[in-house]
């Protein structure tokens, strides 16, 4: 069997791999970990997953506000005893938002005060490293039941955050080892997030796949919803895309029609 082959085959049975179930049973192995409850103000921020949201951020202040912290903050413990959020920081953000209109609405009704929201934390015993800071992230953001455009917003994520923490070490094919992912697929996933955001959205409404979308990366940008917009009209399969794809990049003439 080509070598090729083999390593094709054996990408697909690592992918095949719960991998954030794998790590999380090696995390709870290697650390002690408690539950603590604690002011945002009064806590360490780690490198961010991604760029915050601000209508994340209101939408979790509103859920949490109705119904409570639902999930736990991630996070270790500094060498000078200060508990720092890792995982989870947008549920930080919304407490510190619901907290700062606490404190408006005390301000102007002292006759009825309200107590400040603490942020529930599942901390580590000791500082983490980079790999390790990673390998928490994994846990809580790649899961199994990912649909494919949703895994690759994650993987893209990942990765960037992964260059953050661990710096100019950073290569593609150690973190694709550590998320247990083909090199194709993570590649593939970085041009999926940087596609025209209406292609994407054509992907998440089901009319165009995954695999076409990751395709049009080789488009200029200006282009790409167009193009997509064609191929699901002339409802192109195979080679026919890879064929329209190089006529718009004049490569050669199509015959498609």
């Amino acid at each position: 069997m080509p070598v090729e082959t083999q390593r094709q085959q054996s990408d697909s049975e690592i992918e095949r791999l719960d991998i954030a179930a794998t790590i999380r049973e090696r995390l709870e192995s290697e650390y002690n970990w408690k539950v603590l409850e604690e002011y945002p103000s009064n806590l360490a921020l780690g490198p961010n997953m991604r760029e915050r949201s601000q209508e994340l951020v209101e939408d979790l202040a509103k859920s949490i506000a109705s119904m409570g912290q639902m999930q736990e903050c991630n996070g270790d413990t500094l060498e000078d005893g200060r508990t720092r959020v890792i995982a989870g920081q947008h549920r930080y953000w919304a407490v510190e938002l619901l907290n700062q209109l606490i404190e408006k609405h005390n301000s102007l009704n002292p006759e009825s005060t309200l107590q400040p929201m603490k942020l529930r934390v599942r901390v580590a015993d000791r500082e983490l490293g980079p790999y390790e800071m990673l390998d928490l992230q994994i846990t809580e953001n790649l899961h199994k039941d990912l649909r494919p455009e949703e895994e690759a917003g994650k993987i893209a994520e990942l990765f960037s955050f992964y260059r953050a923490v661990v710096g100019e070490k950073a290569t593609v094919a150690d973190f694709c080892r550590r998320v247990s992912r083909g090199e194709t697929k993570v590649r593939n996933a970085i041009k999926f997030v940087e596609l025209d955001e209406k292609v994407k959205q054509l992907v998440d409404e089901g009319a165009l796949l995954y695999w076409i979308a990751t395709k049009l990366s080789k488009v200029p940008g200006k282009k790409q919803f167009g193009v997509a917009m064609k191929i699901i009209l002339y409802n192109l399969e195979g080679e026919e895309i890879d064929t329209f794809i190089k006529s718009i990049l004049g490569e050669e003439m199509p015959s498609l029609f």
